[in-house]
């Protein structure tokens, strides 16, 4: 679990779940609605993503009828 704080406030947070074959499942991505629109989501997942991805195959899976932002 991953959490990116801008004072007291939780602006983002990440959360990957190992799997049985050691891969890791991007489960969740979450920007404070205060904080949306900025690039925080993004950043945060990219820096997570690109330091993970040295060690351990990652998926995800993201359903066509949710909306998606930046």
């Amino acid at each position: 679990f991953y959490i990116l704080r801008k004072g007291n406030d939780i602006a983002a947070s990440l959360r990957f779940d190992e799997q049985s074959d050691g891969s890791l499942y991007a489960g969740s991505l979450n920007v404070n609605d205060v904080y949306r629109s900025i690039g925080i989501g993004e950043a945060m997942l990219q820096s997570t993503i690109d330091a993970l991805a040295k060690t351990h195959v990652i998926t995800a899976h993201v359903p066509a009828y949710l909306p998606v932002a930046t």
